[in-house]
């Protein structure tokens, strides 16, 4: 009559235990960091919640409050909503690369956007012409995310 071992308690149980843990836990170890870098296996997507908090970002960035005198000051400003532009830039290149062309949002607006924030019209500017310029700023903002909000509902 044999008698019946344990797996777990025995050495080779514990080896093959612990190999398939280790593995299935680094899975998963892999699994999370691909999703908070927004990675393989995890589609980009882009919907009405992200473009209404991208504009939002955007504007709170442009109040008038937070426009300094200084034309170092505003460059700061200039240069955080460039940085902001250019990383929804990259979201939606990859973005349109799963999309039917007629589906696509339009990159040359947001192309459009960074270049009118880098461009003459908010560079070295003073408090009442950075203003100013804000101001015409807006409308191109709210145009573009109107636009691509009806792009992502197609």
């Amino acid at each position: 009559m044999q008698q019946k071992e344990n797996f777990l308690k025995t050495k080779r149980g514990k080896i093959i235990v612990g190999s398939v843990g280790s593995v299935v836990g680094l899975l998963l170890l892999i699994l999370t960091i691909c999703f908070f870098m927004e990675k393989w296996p995890f589609n980009v997507s882009i919907n009405e919640k992200d473009l209404s908090t991208f504009q939002t970002a955007i504007e709170d960035e442009l109040k008038d409050e937070k426009v300094k005198d200084t034309v170092a000051d505003n460059n700061k400003i200039v240069n955080t909503i460039k940085e902001k532009i250019e990383k929804f830039e990259d979201k939606v290149a990859r973005f349109n690369k799963k999309r039917d062309d007629n589906r696509k949002i339009d990159a040359n607006k947001i192309k459009a956007l960074k270049d009118k924030i880098t461009g003459n019209d908010f560079k070295d500017k003073n408090k009442k012409d950075f203003i100013d310029a804000i101001k015409t700023f807006k409308p191109d903002l709210t145009a573009f995310v109107n636009d691509a909000k009806e792009q992502v509902k197609k």
